[in-house]
């Protein structure tokens, strides 16, 4: 089940991706032009688009990461936690979580 979550995770995200360079192309088109009359080649201008994908989705996935790790950390701190901070007999049916124990 987490390998499928996962897997869409990553086609949402690369259609994302595609979808913005997509558009960057496209707003891009006389910039593309003028560097081909200086001489850039084909293979050059492949690879400035290819670098900012990369460079756009690595910036992503560190910005995700680090808001992700870091919004736990104000709850798993607080003092008015929901549930017992000491081991004992617990009024839900639920298990108690392992970040508790």
């Amino acid at each position: 089940m987490l390998f499928l979550v996962a897997t869409v995770t990553l086609a949402v995200g690369g259609v994302g991706i595609m979808n913005i360079m997509l558009a960057n192309v496209r707003a891009r088109v006389r910039e593309i032009g003028i560097r081909k009359a200086l001489g850039a080649t084909y293979r050059e201008i492949k690879l400035q688009f290819l670098a900012e994908a990369i460079i756009i989705s690595l910036t992503g996935g560190v910005v995700g990461c680090i808001v992700g790790l870091a919004l736990p950390c104000p709850s798993a701190s607080s003092p008015t936690m929901p549930f017992p901070s000491r081991p004992g007999p617990s009024s839900s049916p639920l298990p108690r979580p392992l970040w508790l124990a």
